[in-house]
């Protein structure tokens, strides 16, 4: 186990989007979660990552509350990709090194960061950064960027990157972090379908790795050929999980929260393991 919930409930202001009454995420696994748009699985993840405030228990694998974790230290042990990805003024190789600073100290000579000072892309801040990381920090960083296939793009701007692209560039940053839980909002957004199919091999390769990977995806058939448990969520509320196997026995239930239903593919031209069907 490495993050259990219980009666978790989180919104904006006074309106509860989510509510779960339990869920377990076990370490080494990859969950999906999937539902209409607006259902709350973006609300979900913002929760888990610290972005929104939440009522009920978010517990760690070490009985730590989620919530009384520092930025820094929850930086530590989840990382997460969001949805809407910015392009600040800087190259891929500082975004990069953006995903260590939770393993490092404050920065130079004590100085800390300002609150929103990445988000409006202040290169000098990250380049001072980058240029006192260690050899480990360099390490992980150039595993990162070989596995998600981007060392050429190290010294190319952020807004000069096609949208794929800078969707690895943020996925390497996210894996750089090496925290245990990698949470990640839609990864496959702006990528053809050979870097969909390279994202199914990081995942892979992640949870090989012992990591463990929950993800929202709006492409049911990849999500289910690529994970080991599913979620479905309505209007809030997980309404079924369990292995894509199990899931695929729900058709009925499936049909009537996303309109579809979907089932295996033997075909040894397949893409993926599975295919929606009516």
């Amino acid at each position: 186990m490495i993050l259990h919930m219980q009666h978790l409930r989180t919104g904006y202001g006074d309106r509860p989007i989510v509510e779960v009454e339990e869920l377990t995420i076990e370490e080494g696994k990859i969950v999906s979660l999937i539902g209409e748009n607006g259902c709350g699985k973006s609300t979900f993840l913002r929760a888990l990552v610290g972005i929104l405030p939440y009522e009920g228990r978010i517990q760690m694998q070490n009985g730590c509350e989620l919530s009384c974790l520092s930025t820094k230290e929850r930086a530590r042990r989840i990382s997460y990709l969001p949805q809407h990805l910015l392009a600040p003024e800087m190259d891929v190789s500082q975004l990069l090194a953006h995903g260590r600073y939770a393993r490092g100290g404050d920065l130079l000579h004590g100085r800390r960061a300002k609150k929103g000072l990445f988000l409006q892309g202040m290169k000098e801040f990250v380049g001072e950064f980058a240029s006192h990381l260690q050899d480990e920090d360099k390490q992980i960083m150039a595993k990162a960027s070989a596995m998600t296939g981007i060392d050429a793009l190290q010294n190319t701007l952020l807004r000069k990157l096609s949208g794929g692209e800078r969707q690895l560039a943020y996925l390497a940053m996210t894996i750089a972090q090496d925290a245990d839980l990698l949470l990640l909002d839609e990864p496959a957004t702006y990528m053809d379908i050979r870097h969909r199919l390279r994202l199914g091999q990081i995942l892979q390769a992640l949870k090989a790795e012992g990591k463990t990977v929950f993800m929202t995806t709006h492409d049911v058939a990849e999500g289910f050929s690529i994970s080991d448990e599913m979620i479905v969520m309505q209007e809030g509320h997980f309404m079924i999980r369990g292995s894509p196997e199990y899931l695929c026995k729900e058709k009925e239930l499936l049909r009537k929260i996303l309109g579809i239903s979907i089932m295996k593919d033997s075909s040894k031209e397949a893409v993926f393991q599975y295919k929606l069907s009516r």
